[in-house]
């Protein structure tokens, strides 16, 4: 279950006077704040791999391109969105100080649970402590002590039950950053070594300059394929976490694929998605 953001901050912060309960609230305030950073740079990379994708996967717009003359333009095009990705990849993976607002670093709380104890038992009561709803009289006629005990005792099981999936969650967190950690130092030479820099090394054997050791062109691409999914999964955990609304990410994606496929005179599979359920629905009215 996701929690507004409105029902976070009126349950959150401005409501003690404990100095402690104060300094623990502006912690909270400061990883929300970065945290929006973060997801701007997050759909900048899914709108460049949206892009991207068709003039990898789909044959058609290839054949398309060549016919048309279009080939080599296409080919520096496709260059230049791969080098946003992997731009936008790494400065998401990297874990830096603390005025970073990338995923590893965003992540540390749930990783280094101790150091960050109080915090995390606050963002967890946010999470999950809610006032039980007492129905309206005029509704339900009289409202009994025994209906009030058993309506406080499963609104105290609803508030157990939402802290557990808090902690379920800052556990993903935790595993997923090995993954981030490990696409990020593959992509790294080739951020820092092409895209940010441009590095070349002299060959004492042929006396020649060259690129230093870095990953093929296709494992780079298949690379970020693969750690955007693990990407989402932890931008939406995270967002679940601090701020509330994290299943709502995937509508990044989806205005991502139809944009592409505008852009590229593509059949939209999104759009067809939602009239298919748009559709279904009418239907069954």
């Amino acid at each position: 279950m996701m929690i507004p953001i409105s029902a976070l901050i009126k349950g959150g912060l401005g409501r003690t006077q404990d100095p402690e309960q104060i300094a623990v609230e502006k912690e909270i305030e400061r990883y929300r704040d970065r945290f929006f950073f973060l997801q701007d740079r997050y759909q900048g990379l899914i709108a460049a791999f949206q892009m991207l994708r068709p003039m990898l996967k789909n044959k058609a717009l290839r054949k398309r391109f060549e016919k048309e003359r279009k080939g080599r333009a296409s080919s520096l095009m496709a260059i230049v969105l791969l080098e946003a990705c992997i731009l936008d990849c790494y400065t998401l993976l990297v874990d830096g100080n603390e005025d970073n607002p990338s995923l590893c670093t965003l992540s540390r709380p749930f990783r280094k649970r101790s150091d960050y104890a109080k915090m995390l038992d606050r963002l967890a009561s946010l999470y999950s402590n809610r006032d039980p709803l007492w129905p309206e009289a005029s509704i339900v006629g009289e409202f009994s002590s025994k209906d009030r005990e058993n309506s406080i005792r499963k609104n105290q099981k609803e508030n157990a039950a939402r802290r557990a999936a808090f902690w379920r969650i800052a556990g993903r967190i935790r595993t997923d950053w090995k993954r981030l950690v490990e696409a990020g130092d593959f992509i790294r030479p080739f951020r820092n070594d092409v895209v940010a820099h441009l590095t070349v090394k002299l060959d004492e054997t042929t006396n020649r300059y060259g690129f230093c050791e870095l990953p093929r062109l296709d494992e780079l691409c298949r690379t970020v394929e693969e750690i955007l999914p693990v990407i989402t999964r932890s931008v939406a955990n995270l967002a679940a976490l601090l701020v509330g609304g994290g299943d709502r990410l995937n509508i990044f994606e989806r205005m991502a694929k139809d944009d592409a496929a505008i852009f590229w005179g593509l059949k939209s599979v999104a759009l067809r998605g939602t009239s298919r359920s748009r559709a279904g629905s009418v239907a069954r009215q």
